[in-house]
């Protein structure tokens, strides 16, 4: 088969399959569900039990910099705090995309000096990164990805926040009207 003709083939295939919808059928000589065609268009996925691996106050979902930021507050105000990472690193489209300018960190006063304007968790994010030779230029710098992603995993690991890498969050527990906890795939 050719390559264009298998290419192809498999888009048809993955533009098709969202079409066609199963319900969830107990397998009688196993035992075991099995998918099979409903008229609803509903998948039901089976029950499972699912380990409790921790317990937190505070679940962030996502560790790019506002992520990383949210954790590290929670975690310093003294909350149980995890942070759930899809990928590999911290700092989301700002290490991992290479979106790498600091913007606004300086603005131009009235006298016609610059003055600093970037304060808070940003501003100690961008004092390590200066303090360490790792920012290309002062004012509205930009930084090298892998410092940058250097210094948040340091930060999030200085404030006590647990970082779960490659997971998805993927549902909630909750407790009347409040978020109790959540589980993690």
């Amino acid at each position: 088969m050719k390559r264009r003709k298998f290419l192809s083939n498999v888009i048809m295939m993955g533009g098709a399959f969202p079409l066609i919808s199963f319900d969830l059928k107990k397998n009688s000589s196993s035992g075991q569900s099995q998918l099979v065609l409903d008229d609803n268009d509903f998948v039901t996925e089976p029950a499972k039990r699912i380990k409790v691996i921790a317990k937190a106050d505070v679940i962030v979902v996502g560790g790019g910099p506002a992520g990383v930021a949210a954790s590290i507050a929670a975690a310093r105000g003294g909350a149980e705090t995890y942070l759930i990472e899809r990928y590999n690193h911290l700092g989301g489209l700002w290490t991992g995309g290479l979106v790498l300018p600091l913007l606004s960190t300086h603005s131009m006063a009235k006298s016609g000096k610059r003055i600093r304007v970037i304060y808070g968790l940003a501003g100690e994010m961008w004092e390590r990164m200066h303090d360490m030779k790792l920012v290309i230029n002062d004012v509205n710098p930009t930084i090298d990805p892998e410092a940058g992603k250097y210094v948040l995993e340091q930060m999030v690991s200085d404030a006590g926040v647990h970082v779960l890498y490659h997971s998805l969050a993927a549902g909630a527990i909750m407790d009347g009207n409040a978020i109790k906890g959540a589980y993690i795939e």
